[in-house]
């Protein structure tokens, strides 16, 4: 590539970087349902017919901002997952959205859009969730080798639990301002952590 070229890319990938961060900040003070690309313009202090250039589709735009928001908070929890397993991995990113009410705000949107989104444009959206349950599994099971969950626990439902109750616990907070929600967190875990140290038994019919 000639150093022009070179020069075009990296300008251009400012420019995203840019436009990113601009659809971040207003969604973090508007929300994504009510913002659109005059909007990100102005918070990013660009042109709207760069903004447009550079995401062609307004769910190009909102899937790479939320893809920068979730990620920042995914790698600043991964440490906590790393020393302290998968429970207290789940709880800080609830920490993060209770700090930052508008991210907690922006992931239950982006849940509902892909509930009702046709398969095909839901991709990106059920992909965040299948990560999310994926990590919690990897994180789970390492727990389970070295003895901070039971063995007797099945990782992968357990993640399946543990990811309910995150999702549904943003949910109820931004509904009813759940003072206490890292000790409901606490105490519904506790509960889930007595059921994953006894043997499965099928509910008799």
């Amino acid at each position: 590539m000639s150093d022009s070229g070179s020069t075009t890319l990296a300008g251009e990938q400012a420019e995203r970087g840019r436009v990113i961060a601009g659809a971040v900040q207003a969604a973090r003070r508007d929300g994504f349902d009510t913002i659109d690309y005059f909007v990100v313009a102005r918070a990013a202090n660009v042109e709207v017919w760069m903004v447009k250039k550079l995401f062609p589709t307004w769910d190009s735009l909102v899937v790479a901002a939320a893809s920068h928001w979730i990620e920042a908070g995914r790698r600043q929890s991964l440490v906590i997952a790393e020393t302290k397993g998968a429970v207290q991995y789940l709880r800080h990113l609830l920490r993060l959205g209770q700090l930052d009410p508008a991210m907690m705000r922006a992931r239950i949107h982006l849940m509902s859009t892909a509930c009702s989104a046709p398969d095909s444009d839901a991709g990106w959206y059920r992909e965040q969730y299948a990560q999310l349950l994926q990590d919690t599994t990897l994180f789970l099971t390492r727990d389970m080798v070295t003895g901070r969950e039971p063995r007797s626990m099945a990782p992968r439902h357990a993640a399946k639990q543990l990811v309910a109750l995150y999702d549904g616990l943003q949910l109820q907070y931004l509904l009813t301002v759940e003072p206490d929600l890292l000790g409901t967190w606490d105490r519904a875990v506790a509960r889930m952590r007595s059921g994953w140290s006894d043997e499965y038994a099928s509910p008799a019919e």
